[in-house]
C-alpha cells in the first residue's frame, strides 16, 4: 500500500463519538458566502500516538456553543499536569468559518485538552463563557467547521490570540488568519475512517 495511505489511515480521527452514535453539526443556512482563503495543508511530522482502529476519537461543537475533544486508547501520550496553559497539553486547531453579530470572519479555534488518565482525553470548554464569541442571545451565528488537526504536546507553542479564553490566554480563536501548527508531532485529523479502511 502506498505510504501516503498508510499515513492517512493513521491520522484519521473517527466521525463517531467514543460510543457507537455519530457525531454532526446541523444544518443552517448561511447568512453570507464569504470568499475566505483555503485552510493550510495538513503537514507532518507524523506521530504514533492513534493507532487506527485501536484508537478513537472526535472533535464536536455544538448549537449551544460547547466545544468538545475526546480520545481514547492514544499511545505514549501520559497524563498532564492539568495546570492550564502549562503546556503539556495536546493541542488542537479547528479551522472555521464564522458569521456572528452581522460581520463574516476566519480563523482557528486554538485548544488544549488535558490528559485524564494515560492516552484518554474529554475535554470540552463553553466557548460563549470562555469569549464574547458564540453568544446565543441577540442574534444569528453561524459556525462552519473547515477541518481539526491535533497535535502532541509543544511548550513552546504561543500563537498570538485574537480573542482569548477568560481563563486560560493560551486558548481562544485566532481571528483574520489561520494558526500556524505547533512544532510538536501530529497525532489525528478530522475525517472518516470507512475511506482509511477501503484503502488498506
Amino acid at each position: 500500500m502506498p505510504s501516503r495511505y498508510i499515513a492517512y489511515a493513521f491520522v484519521v480521527v473517527l466521525a463517531a463519538s467514543l460510543g457507537a452514535r455519530a457525531e454532526h453539526t446541523g444544518m443552517v443556512r448561511p447568512p453570507a458566502l464569504p470568499a475566505f482563503p483555503p485552510i493550510p495543508p495538513v503537514e507532518g511530522p507524523l506521530g504514533t500516538a492513534y493507532q487506527h482502529k485501536r484508537s478513537k476519537g472526535f472533535i464536536r461543537i455544538n448549537a449551544a456553543c460547547m466545544h468538545t475533544i475526546a480520545f481514547q486508547k492514544l499511545e505514549g501520550i501520559g497524563e498532564t499536569d492539568r495546570i492550564a496553559g502549562s503546556g503539556d497539553e495536546i493541542i488542537c486547531h479547528t479551522h472555521l468559518w464564522m458569521h456572528e453579530g452581522g460581520v463574516s470572519s476566519f480563523g482557528t479555534l486554538v485548544r488544549r485538552a488535558e490528559v485524564t488518565m494515560p492516552g484518554r482525553v474529554r475535554d470540552t470548554a463553553r466557548l460563549d463563557l470562555q469569549t464574547p464569541l458564540c453568544q446565543r442571545e441577540g442574534g444569528a451565528m453561524w459556525y462552519e467547521l473547515r477541518g481539526t488537526r491535533c497535535y502532541e504536546a509543544d511548550p513552546s507553542y504561543r500563537p498570538t490570540i485574537t480573542v482569548p479564553f477568560f481563563d486560560d490566554p493560551t486558548q481562544g480563536f485566532v481571528l483574520g488568519a489561520y494558526a500556524p501548527r505547533p512544532a510538536s508531532r501530529l497525532i489525528a485529523i478530522e475525517g472518516n475512517s470507512r475511506q482509511a479502511d477501503l484503502r488498506q
